[in-house]
């Protein structure tokens, strides 16, 4: 009778734990998930160059500002990650998270129906601004939200999902770019998106920290940020240290 006791007790036990460790596989293959898909449209546009730049009226003599297609989305990527950790911890991470992947769906719509250059780089900022913003709030996620034993295995899957994606990247682009057109290569990241939002707001909890943001020196830092990747690109109208960017640093 004391063995069956013990028994049901520890069945008791384990459906609560199994319960909460398939959550934490669930949600953490949705946040790994969103991380791919960011990693892999920042190098995918390497192979869609070739037929981007004809198809948006670029000359031969314009061919300089093709590296801008690129760097569009580092300037984006690189002034939201420092920022958007603290966002998330005041409005919570599950709300950051979904709404970062809805700037990347938007971003991506807009590279997708670019109808000229200066679009499509603006356009190539705005995605990188949320695909940016992924990779910070999917570590949060993954240190907040699973047991102490699973958070490095799930550290380890969002940055191999980070560098996978980087990795696949160039393969998807040129292949969706011969089978459908480069407008696809972006047009597929709404599709492939929604799934991933769907399951971190699911099974991320709700929890936030609450405080303040300072908006004004969040602002500040991005811009400086964005100003300094502009200024070190390989262009000629940056191998000149900007004035602004000299004062922001400063």
């Amino acid at each position: 009778m004391r063995t069956w006791t013990l028994s049901r007790r520890a069945e008791a036990q384990d459906g609560p734990r199994q319960e909460r460790d398939r959550r934490g596989t669930w949600l953490l293959i949705a946040v790994a998930g969103g991380v791919f898909i960011a990693a892999d449209d920042q190098t995918a546009v390497v192979t869609v160059l070739p037929a981007l730049i004809g198809d948006i009226g670029l000359t031969v003599d314009d061919l300089y500002l093709a590296s801008w297609v690129v760097n569009g989305y580092l300037i984006g990527y690189i002034a939201a990650l420092p920022i958007v950790g603290r966002i998330a911890d005041v409005y919570g991470r599950a709300r950051v998270y979904a709404a970062s992947l809805v700037v990347f769906m938007v971003g991506s719509a807009l590279v997708a129906a670019a109808p000229g250059f200066e679009w499509l780089v603006v356009s190539r900022a705005l995605q990188a601004v949320g695909g940016g913003a992924v990779v910070p709030v999917a570590m949060a996620i993954v240190v907040t939200e699973l047991p102490p034993g699973r958070r490095l295995l799930g550290l380890g899957a969002i940055a191999a999902a980070s560098e996978a994606g980087a990795l696949v990247g160039p393969l998807w682009g040129g292949a969706i770019t011969e089978l459908m057109g480069w407008r696809w290569v972006f047009w597929w990241n709404l599709p492939l998106s929604l799934p991933f939002m769907y399951g971190a707001w699911r099974w991320a909890g709700r929890e936030r920290e609450g405080g303040a943001i300072d908006w004004p020196g969040a602002a500040l830092l991005a811009l400086g940020l964005a100003l300094l990747t502009i200024t070190l690109a390989d262009d000629p109208i940056a191998r000149r240290p900007w004035p602004l960017t000299l004062l922001l640093f400063a």
